[in-house]
């Protein structure tokens, strides 16, 4: 582990694949960090000169704990991670959608083949539709 001085000039929270939170610090020196703890990048204040111990390991260099604690810096200095979207939620509403579809396009092969709606596509259609959304809702 190495002990650093660096100059912060900009943090910026992220979530990593795996859902954790981690902040990413781009410095004076134009070289960017990583910080995995919170207390740890609360006490970084930016454009302030500050020692830091540091491990390196081929592309990542991740402040591990301050060498020279600094003055904490005020929450609204940084910016917070992204929401992370639940994936499922989307993927199931779009499924949903799909599956709705196809029960409205059933319905509608049916009702057409229907005397009384044979040449009245659009009626049919929509005939079909509100009767996929009664089914919905009931079983909702």
């Amino acid at each position: 582990m190495n002990t650093l001085e660096i100059v912060p000039t900009y943090i910026e929270g992220k979530v990593s694949k795996a859902g954790k939170k981690y902040w990413s610090v781009s410095t004076e020196s134009n070289v960017d960090y990583t910080v995995f703890d919170e207390p740890v990048v609360t006490q970084l204040v930016l454009n302030k000169p500050i020692k830091v111990n540091v491990a390196i390991s081929d592309n990542w260099k991740n402040i591990r704990s301050i060498a020279d604690p600094a003055a904490v810096i005020s929450k609204d200095m940084i910016v917070e991670a992204p929401k992370q979207q639940d994936k499922y939620t989307d993927a199931r509403a779009s499924k949903d959608a799909s599956m709705y579809t196809s029960y409205a396009k059933d319905v509608f092969i049916r009702l057409i083949e229907d005397e009384h709606y044979e040449h009245k596509a659009e009626i049919a259609m929509n005939a079909a539709i509100d009767l996929v959304k009664q089914a919905r809702e009931a079983f909702s």
